[in-house]
């Protein structure tokens, strides 16, 4: 596991996070593809 100077994960095995400018998670990538996360605001 690599964390970023925020103290957010970026790498966990074999996938990758990427966060967007708020800290928010906003892609996931692995061997089985990619996953874009949303954001959900009430």
């Amino acid at each position: 596991m690599t964390r970023d100077s925020s103290y957010q994960q970026t790498t966990s095995g074999t996938s990758t996070e990427i966060y967007d400018l708020s800290g928010n998670l906003a892609i996931i990538t692995d061997a089985g593809g990619t996953m874009t996360c949303r954001l959900r605001v009430h």
